[in-house]
């Protein structure tokens, strides 16, 4: 996430520094990586979006991000709490399975 924060912008180190707090709370058992499978299956699945949408180089990249979060949710019967509403949406159209919870920052 980070990584797609303009540096320039006067509020990146902020939330920079907000997200590494966050993620230092974080147990380390409540810390799911994607296993060999999950990768698969988000490969195929970013790829059979990316297809359908014809994604360049850059979406492609973020859809399969996605893909790995939602199927590492899944594979581990968690729910996705997402403000990411395009995205995701698109992914649930092709993968008909898991959970999102969908939010709106007021």
């Amino acid at each position: 996430m980070a990584g797609l924060l303009d540096p320039r912008h006067p509020e990146t180190a902020k939330a920079v520094k907000q997200v590494a707090a966050v993620l230092g709370r974080r147990p380390q058992h409540r810390i799911l990586a994607p296993d060999t499978e999950v990768w698969r299956e988000a490969g195929i699945l970013a790829g059979t979006l990316a297809r359908l949408q014809g994604y360049g180089k850059g979406e492609r990249r973020r859809v399969l991000s996605d893909a790995l979060i939602l199927l590492s949710a899944t594979k581990n019967g968690c729910t996705v709490l997402t403000r990411n509403v395009e995205d995701f949406d698109l992914l649930m159209q092709v993968a008909t399975f898991g959970k999102i919870v969908f939010y709106a920052r007021e």
